[in-house]
């Protein structure tokens, strides 16, 4: 059933409201949208309590049978506080780096990487130059994601959202 949404004032709504989560609203229903009073996440209760009205998730994926023998799992690799101005570091990305281009070059493979990357001694282009160097090697069909850390310069940007 669509929905809409109004509010006629700033709601005081602290937290973090993701896609699918569930929500207390209050309001009244005023031709053809609902003013909201109020948002709050419902109490919390025990999960054998709360379980038996939320549907359950789905638990597999609907893959057509001309499609189901191609489908694989994607391995997963994480390495956080990359600091790229340290040498254990980077020699321990470059094994991973290794590892994944000799023992798993014909698998769809993802490396997450989280910073730090940049520090007092190393500034941010030339970490990304750096880590640009030690990525190389990687075959296509690898997919690399790159977060950075608090103190990289992306995550120094204003404004920042307040998370409570």
């Amino acid at each position: 059933i669509p929905l809409h949404l109004h509010s006629d004032t700033t709601l005081d709504a602290s937290g973090i409201y993701t896609e699918g989560c569930i929500v207390l609203v209050e309001g009244y229903y005023d031709d053809g949208i609902f003013v909201v009073n109020e948002l709050n996440f419902p109490p919390i209760e025990a999960k054998a309590k709360s379980q038996p009205f939320i549907p359950l998730a789905p638990t597999s994926l609907n893959v057509s049978s001309n499609h189901a023998s191609s489908v694989a799992p994607m391995t997963i690799f994480t390495m956080t506080n990359v600091a790229l101005d340290e040498p254990a570091i980077l020699h321990q990305l470059g094994d991973l780096v290794d590892n994944m281009c000799e023992e798993m070059s014909a698998q769809q493979v993802m490396l997450v990487l989280m910073g730090n990357f940049s520090t007092g001694s190393l500034t941010l282009p030339l970490a990304l130059e750096e880590l640009s160097r030690q990525l190389e090697p990687l075959p296509a069909n690898h997919s690399v994601l790159i977060m950075p850390g608090p103190n990289d310069t992306p995550s120094m940007c204003w404004p920042i959202p307040p998370i409570n």
